[in-house]
């Protein structure tokens, strides 16, 4: 029993719906409008911890940015080992860091980069 997203012209809202069989004509399960259009779904494939080593380790311009402590390079390195990876529980100052090294700047110390450390 196939999952199929639709767009509901009623409401605006995208929908998942279970199609069972031969289901009559499906309606918007928030405003039950059958003013639906298909969409077509995106899908995941999971990339093992091999592919993406091999896919950095290839990347000559990544590691010669590594080793040369371009933080472009380490903010780089860091999305490729975080894909797949749940982001939604990523802490403020942890995206802050990174978000300072694609500037092209490097975090030196606990205040630099946001963390709460005994600065008195």
């Amino acid at each position: 029993m196939p999952i199929y997203e639709y767009r509901c012209g009623g409401c605006g809202r995208k929908i998942s719906l279970l199609v069972r069989g031969s289901t009559k004509d499906p309606v918007c399960s928030h405003c039950g409008s059958a003013d639906l259009s298909r969409l077509f779904s995106t899908f995941a494939m999971h990339r093992t911890d091999r592919d993406i080593y091999e896919d950095i380790l290839t990347d000559n311009s990544l590691i010669r940015g590594m080793e040369s402590n371009d933080p472009r390079a380490l903010a780089d390195w860091n999305r490729r080992m975080s894909r797949g990876q749940d982001t939604d529980n990523i802490e403020p100052e942890y995206r802050d860091v990174v978000e300072r090294m694609e500037r092209g700047e490097m975090p030196t110390s606990k205040s630099d980069s946001g963390g709460s450390g005994d600065e008195d």
